[in-house]
């Protein structure tokens, strides 16, 4: 509208008192005030889905945890969906456009030798502002096309153990400093759940130097208690 402003402005007289010049300029000023309209309808439409979605799905989040591994296998639901013969790209991001899987370039929490040793790798980056009540959206990309899913819940869990951890904003904090090498993720698209197993061959050494500190806190708050034992 600015720009519409400075040329009405800007404008010959002649052509400001043009009959037809103002016809002119009043229908780019509807279709410019039809356009705003629309797009704000498609955000509002948008936001209203991605809030009902979670709150609707939400609700069962619960009894997922003892459901994704059966008998030492994958739930029939969830389909892998990386790595893939298909040559899909996948993308997964906060609403804030924050990648919670990364190549080596998107993030800063691998050394210089890590990121060419895991150039090829996708990692788990969680986003420092990561909530309970964060909108997390996956793409789904072949040449021009692209199909977007929303994300009810996060698990995790490590290759060659059945434990499922679901990413909480408490859990998430062991996960926002540091980068997780993927092994496999799968997707249920019923129930809009996302499995992430982690190869736990891979530590960085910015999660040692995090492990380490942990360890340290531990002994002493350990150390403390004992002298009251």
């Amino acid at each position: 509208m600015k720009d519409l402003d400075r040329i009405v402005a800007n404008a010959p007289d002649g052509f400001k008192n043009n009959p037809k010049f103002k016809e002119l300029v009043d229908k780019m000023i509807k279709d410019k005030e039809k356009e705003s309209r629309n797009w704000l309808s498609f955000l509002l439409i948008d936001f209203k889905f991605y809030c009902k979605m979670k709150i609707n799905t939400n609700r069962k989040g619960q009894l997922m945890e003892n459901a994704i591994v059966k008998e030492d296998k994958i739930e029939k639901d969830f389909k892998q969906i990386y790595p893939n013969n298909n040559d899909v790209r996948i993308r997964i991001e906060t609403v804030k456009n924050w990648p919670l899987i990364s190549k080596w370039w998107q993030t800063r929490r691998l050394t210089i030798f890590e990121s060419i040793k895991e150039r090829d790798s996708f990692l788990l980056t969680i986003d420092e502002d990561y909530t309970d009540n964060s909108i997390v959206s996956m793409f789904l990309t072949k040449y021009s096309q692209t199909q977007c899913y929303g994300i009810d819940n996060i698990y995790i869990m490590t290759k060659g153990n059945d434990e499922i951890i679901r990413i909480t904003e408490e859990i998430s904090k062991d996960y926002k400093t540091i980068a997780k090498k993927i092994d496999k993720i799968y997707f249920n698209m019923k129930t809009l759940r996302l499995l992430i197993v982690i190869d736990n061959n891979f530590i960085s050494k910015q999660e040692k130097k995090l492990l380490e500190e942990k360890a340290k806190k531990e002994e002493a708050k350990n150390s403390i208690e004992a002298l009251f034992n």
